[in-house]
């Protein structure tokens, strides 16, 4: 029968040979709260770059396309501020990474707490776009230095790509609307009978719309056309034309 291997002694030679260290208490204390307030923190920031990618698509109008159902689509993703977006996954695998170092982890599938993690930030973000808070919260960070720099880079006040505009209608003719965008230029957009817009409506200066098309050259080619309520913001940041030009007005 093998002798026993006394343990204590064979770690107590260990120790006295420097091949183990020993360690206080407080180390692994610091340690856990640490990881626990670094977690935490990724969670936090990854949620606060959601909300601000949120804003920036808001600000810019990519969400008044929702209403042209799978046509809008297309707009939605050309307006996502792709640079923030991987920022965020960033930080969501360096959340996963410190998820791995917490003992719990080695005890349950760790896709459980992946997946958890990205519904939580997910739902938190959404619910707090659809409640109106994240917009009152990202007003109010708007002067903060950051915030202000990269939303001076990627607030536009209108949609980015060539297949949407928002603009005041400043003119009306035969086929062809002429349209003030956001920033104050003019474009025709070229107007038929087969574009969908809501029934019974006149094109009238002064009015704000949003376009789904195509721009061909100096040109607007329209194929979905809605008008903007007065309520929205947009009615507020379009230019005003003053005075409006007498145009007749056309279907």
């Amino acid at each position: 029968m093998p002798d026993k291997i006394d343990i204590s002694k064979n770690i107590k030679e260990q120790i006295s040979q420097n091949h183990i260290k020993m360690r206080s208490k407080w180390f692994f204390i610091v340690e856990k709260l640490g990881l626990e307030s670094g977690f935490l923190f990724s969670l936090l920031l990854g949620l606060a770059i959601l909300c601000f990618v949120l804003y920036i698509m808001e600000q810019n109008g990519a969400f008044e396309f929702t209403e042209f159902g799978v046509q809008g689509w297309p707009v939605i993703f050309d307006n996502i501020p792709y640079d923030l977006v991987v920022a965020a996954i960033v930080l969501f695998a360096l959340a996963n990474y410190i998820i791995k170092q917490f003992d719990f982890s080695y005890r349950k599938p760790f896709y459980l707490f992946s997946c958890s993690a990205l519904i939580l930030i997910s739902a938190v973000g959404i619910i707090m776009f659809w409640t109106g808070v994240n917009h009152l919260m990202m007003e109010k960070l708007a002067s903060a230095p950051i915030v202000k720099n990269i939303a001076s880079k990627k607030i536009t006040n209108s949609p980015q790509g060539e297949k949407a505009i928002i603009g005041r209608i400043v003119k009306v003719g035969s086929g062809v609307v002429t349209l003030q965008t956001v920033d104050g230029k003019q474009l025709g957009i070229v107007i038929n009978q087969k574009i969908e817009r809501p029934l019974d409506v006149r094109f009238i200066p002064g009015q704000v719309i949003k376009i789904i098309g195509s721009k061909e050259g100096e040109k607007f080619k329209a194929k979905f056309i809605s008008i903007i309520q007065s309520n929205n913001r947009f009615i507020k940041i379009v230019p005003i034309i003053s005075p409006v030009p007498n145009a007749s007005t056309s279907n």
